[in-house]
């Protein structure tokens, strides 16, 4: 009686051992971002004397923000005001515009009011978590929020009485790499001014998005989050590192 076949299992190879290692990688990647957070600022400024060779031409198609997640900003130069039977929760609130004290660029800002060739124009910042929770458009205005009881429709979101002078979004995508789009609108020339554009970044990195006219610096900075009691803190490799 012949013996029976064995099946043999042939080996992998070290491309074969490195592949598998990158796909478990991949697969691991959105559960550690989205226990992840960030700290994401913007600074839009303006140049004082765009370069008189360029005409605003205004863009085919304007930009709808209103599906975008809106970013509740105060007056230039005041804190936040409380908000009335708003509900503790711990750890940071995602997307709740920061105070001026915990801004990282509040000295970038300073600078570039200091020096005649720019015109700073928003400084803004929240905290978000990785992951799909994260990678929401946050819509900012250089406009300041009315009061809670007046809404006014302005055809793009719904939080200021008059046309802004700049708006757009910003999302932050997270996972193995990090991506920053930036879709911004400048009323401020004879026609309306867009930035639109996609990047990849690094953290901590600062990120200019410009044209003849404004212009935009993004920093984007892992935020640490301290667990909740008896919950265990997952770790992993930072995306965009």
């Amino acid at each position: 009686m012949p013996p029976e076949p064995r099946h043999r299992t042939t080996p992998l190879t070290p491309l074969a051992l490195l592949l598998v290692a990158v796909a478990m990688l991949a697969a691991m990647a959105p559960a550690h971002a989205a226990n992840r957070w960030y700290q994401v600022e913007v600074i839009v400024f303006r140049y004082a004397d765009p370069s008189v060779a360029e005409q605003a031409v205004a863009p085919a198609i304007l930009p709808d923000f209103r599906g975008a997640r809106p970013l509740v900003t105060d007056v230039a130069g005041t804190e936040a005001a409380p908000r009335p039977n708003e509900v503790m929760r711990p750890g940071p609130v995602p997307y709740d515009a920061l105070p001026r004290s915990a801004l990282i660029m509040s000295g970038i800002y300073r600078r570039l009011r200091d020096l005649p060739a720019y015109d700073p124009v928003l400084h803004v910042g929240w905290r978000q978590p990785g992951g799909a929770l994260g990678s929401r458009a946050v819509y900012v205005t250089d406009q300041p929020r009315l009061p809670a009881d007046v809404v006014v429709d302005t055809g793009a979101v719904p939080l200021t009485a008059e046309r802004a002078r700049i708006e757009g979004t910003v999302r932050v995508r997270t996972g193995r790499l990090l991506h920053v789009e930036a879709d911004f609108l400048d009323y401020g020339q004879a026609a309306p001014v867009r930035i639109n554009e996609r990047r990849k970044v690094k953290f901590k990195e600062l990120h200019y998005f410009d044209n003849p006219f404004f212009g935009l610096i993004v920093q984007v900075t892992p935020y640490h989050v301290e667990p909740l009691p008896g919950a265990a803190e997952e770790t992993g490799p930072e995306a965009g590192d």
